[in-house]
């Protein structure tokens, strides 16, 4: 019955994959609870090809949130920031300093 129940959820294949891709703010629990059933209905069923076919989602994706889930729990399932904690260290040398300053006075 919950096997049924959780593809039940992931029928929604459609919007699901576009809700991942919309990177709306509002959308955080609904990708939560979508990841949820995913990792969800892999634990049941230890099927990667039929939760994959069944929620429209990749098997690189599947891994990715399966192994998080592994790792933190619901917490893992939450995105992370792909932006880089720290950019490298810009540098603007002499001539180039010089050729902005005729260029920008």
């Amino acid at each position: 019955m919950l096997i049924l129940l959780l593809l039940w959820a992931c029928g929604q294949r459609r919007s699901a994959v576009h809700q991942i891709h919309s990177r709306r703010a509002g959308n955080a629990m609904d990708l939560l609870k979508a990841r949820l059933a995913w990792v969800e209905l892999y634990a049941k069923t230890d099927d990667a090809g039929l939760v994959c076919r069944r929620c429209g989602i990749s098997r690189p994706t599947l891994r990715k949130w399966w192994r998080r889930f592994q790792v933190d729990g619901e917490a893992g399932l939450v995105e992370h920031s792909r932006r880089p904690h720290r950019l490298a260290a810009q540098k603007v040398f002499a001539d180039q300093e010089t050729l902005i300053l005729v260029v920008s006075a």
